[in-house]
């Protein structure tokens, strides 16, 4: 397992694009939308729309390292990889896992620059730091977990990056990352609930704007982290026909 990891953290951060659609772009959105705000408002409205917009970002773009690992599995797997391993005594659940860990340690990497722009650019208050570290904790593992999933399940890179983009955006618009969860209609508000992204955001504003502690996201940390033990479940699930198909394509 330990070789898996190295050589995916090796892969993902020489991977230029990676840098782009994980730091550069969210950096360069909370920047634009940061500016707006900062300047057409009074101080404490201000204030709330930062608390809005920087978390909201940070959650949203979490959900691009989907595309990574995606385009990783298939490297793997077209490039005959896969089936060499498979041929070995290594078991479905380290394979995944060692490819899940070094995900995980990169969304870990992603938050921590993009929660600590918002502090230093435009004096986000993070509240609780350890509830905090415990938040950016449990979203990296329900996205990469989510991750996982797509990973196996998408018949091809068009297929999945369909996939990646309803759960990305469609989660966001019905999560409340773009706009506050108190102003969309109530159907939304019901929808949203069974989205990882408004649960991210939820325990990310009680610490931010709300001075909570870890005990008071309990029920976000929960619902996060069952999203990503799913995702891990649907691919252990899912890991003998995608194993299959690798070695008769």
């Amino acid at each position: 397992m330990r070789s898996i990891i190295r050589k995916e953290l090796k892969l993902l951060f020489r991977s230029r694009g990676n840098l782009f659609f994980l730091v550069i772009l969210p950096m360069l959105f909370i920047a634009l939308f940061g500016s707006v705000f900062s300047g057409s408002a009074p101080a404490g409205a201000q204030s709330a729309m930062l608390d809005q917009v920087v978390p909201g970002y940070t959650v949203m773009f979490v959900f691009f390292i989907i595309l990574s690992m995606m385009r990783r599995f298939m490297s793997e797997k077209e490039s005959g990889i896969l089936a060499r391993l498979m041929s070995t005594p290594l078991q479905p659940l380290t394979y995944l896992v060692g490819m899940w860990v070094p995900a995980i340690i990169t969304v870990l990497i992603q938050c921590t620059v993009l929660l600590a722009f918002g502090h230093l650019v435009y004096h986000v208050h993070l509240g609780n730091l350890l509830a905090m570290a415990v938040i950016v904790l449990c979203l990296a593992i329900c996205g990469t977990g989510i991750g996982l999933a797509v990973s196996l399940l998408a018949r091809g890179e068009n297929h999945g990056r369909g996939i990646t983009m309803l759960i990305t955006l469609g989660g966001a618009a019905l999560g409340g990352l773009w706009v506050p969860e108190s102003m969309l209609p109530h159907f939304a508000r019901v929808l949203s609930h069974f989205t990882p992204q408004y649960w991210a955001q939820q325990g990310f504003q009680q610490v931010m704007a709300h001075g909570g502690h870890t005990a008071d996201v309990v029920q976000s940390l929960a619902v996060l982290l069952a999203f990503g033990a799913a995702g891990l479940v649907v691919a252990l699930w899912r890991f003998p026909r995608y194993l299959r198909v690798s070695i008769s394509g």
